[in-house]
């Protein structure tokens, strides 16, 4: 469940009411959101307000019209489509589980990054755009498992960081 809470009711309610309300402010609604843990939530700058994005472990990732909360998610897409290999004395192929996702600020474009050591940059429409296992360079060293991922609020440019401690800048090919 995410909780929406309007901060700038907060002090008008404590100044019409005389009564003290908690530090988030006043609820504004609640969305059911995903039946797994809930990775990222964020407001796009882009979409002034009005747009909502969450995602969970399982790789759903639904966009919100905040104005219209009973309503349900406007979009839904499966962010990790990657199924990992049969393993040995396993019948069964398993999702890698989300563990980092960003989305940018003005551009329709969103990464996940997964424990299963790799990144994926899809538009909001779900469409896979690039898929990154290796570091550049001379070895092409494979990534770590992806802890956290971040979009420059304005140029295309995505920062990673991986639980192997090292983190990479990506910058988009023209």
């Amino acid at each position: 469940i995410i909780r929406l809470y309007d901060k700038r009711d907060r002090l008008k309610v404590i100044a019409d009411t005389g009564t003290n309300v908690n530090d988030f402010g006043r609820l504004v609604g609640t969305f059911p959101a995903h039946n797994s843990w809930i990775v990222q939530v964020h407001t796009p700058l882009s979409s002034n307000g009005r747009e909502m994005v969450s995602a969970s472990v399982s790789g759903d990732v639904n966009f919100w019209d905040i104005r219209k909360l009973s309503t349900g998610p406007i979009h839904t897409m499966n962010e990790v489509a990657e199924i990992s290999p049969k393993k040995a004395g396993f019948s069964m192929q398993n999702r890698s589980p989300l563990t980092a996702f960003a989305i940018h600020e003005f551009l329709p474009i969103v990464a996940s990054g997964s424990s299963s050591q790799f990144i994926k940059i899809n538009n909001t429409e779900g469409n896979t755009l690039r898929q990154i296992r290796y570091h550049d360079g001379f070895l092409r060293q494979r990534i770590g498992p992806v802890s956290c991922l971040n979009f420059h609020p304005y140029k295309v440019l995505l920062g990673a960081g991986a639980w192997d401690s090292l983190v990479s800048i990506y910058s988009a090919s023209v």
